[in-house]
């Protein structure tokens, strides 16, 4: 079993593969200079909470390092979903990151070192890793934890004469498509059939912890036999659901199991590094 960190080669050696040789800085991790970009990106995350504004910049040179000597590398998909995040942010984002002092190749930086946590919380976990856990303690966890549906959402009518007998005839409107699906119908023909919809076509897999869908959303699609179609109302939405089996579904656990080891482990592991990160001294002259 590795140990989790060699913290002597990681503070005299690991931390110059990762520091911003392309400008002058005022902020350094033990010693060596770190991007002014990454900092403002962290700063600014950071602003308006009580944490110390350098422990994130000591984090990220931490990843960074324990990246590089657990000799670890990124996969052709992780680079290209770094390449694409990169550009669809600074697409949205640019005058504002620009505002705070934070270019582009910052960003580049940023999500690099985001997957970079993932492989090293992968690598720590691995069948070899520090604290090994098995691919079936993953797909126990997978099955019971997380959801795979297609989805048709619809809006409760907003206002305060909105009465509960009018949302419950929303709702019984969707059961009866819901049972249309159960009956053949595609989701795509029923949520053309609706107005004023969004159409889930494509498999979506959430965890118990996701918080992108209301309160209570989790527990009504698990509440639906896999295979199945049902129709419930959560937070401002009205939903009509077709739950998939995520159990024994090779394909889901394979392209979900990062997603999947971070509900499992993420906690402890952002322990773990944050003593690893210890080891690193931020400093902003």
């Amino acid at each position: 079993m590795k140990k989790a960190v060699i913290l002597l080669i990681t503070v005299l050696t690991a931390t110059l593969a990762f520091s911003s040789c392309n400008k002058k800085s005022s902020v350094s991790v033990n010693g060596v200079p770190v991007s002014e970009g990454v900092y403002n990106y962290y700063y600014d995350i950071e602003k308006n909470s009580d944490e110390d504004k350098l422990s994130d910049v000591a984090t990220y040179v931490a990843v960074n390092s324990e990246f590089k000597n657990r000799a670890l590398s990124l996969s052709s998909e992780d680079k290209n979903e770094i390449s694409q995040n990169v550009n669809n942010y600074w697409h949205v984002f640019s005058v504002y990151y620009n505002t705070i002092g934070v270019s582009k190749q910052d960003l580049q930086k940023i999500e690099e070192s985001k997957k970079y946590k993932d492989a090293v919380m992968a690598d720590y976990y691995s069948e070899n890793g520090d604290e090994p856990v098995t691919d079936d303690e993953l797909r126990s966890y997978f099955s019971e934890n997380f959801i795979a549906f297609k989805a048709v959402t619809g809006y409760l009518p907003s206002g305060s004469d909105t009465d509960e007998l009018e949302k419950q005839a929303l709702l019984q409107n969707f059961t009866q498509y819901a049972g249309a699906v159960n009956d053949g119908a595609s989701i795509d023909e029923v949520g053309a059939a609706l107005e004023n919809v969004n159409t889930d076509s494509d498999t979506v897999v959430i965890g118990k912890n996701d918080a992108s869908y209301p309160d209570g959303f989790f527990d009504s699609v698990s509440a639906i036999e896999p295979g199945k179609t049902g129709a419930f109302i959560a937070g401002d939405y009205v939903y009509i659901v077709s739950r998939e089996d995520v159990s024994g579904n090779d394909n889901l656990f394979s392209t979900y199991r990062i997603k999947c080891l971070k509900e499992f482990c993420g906690e402890e592991f952002d322990k773990k590094l944050s003593e690893i990160s210890k080891a690193y001294k931020a400093v902003k002259k």
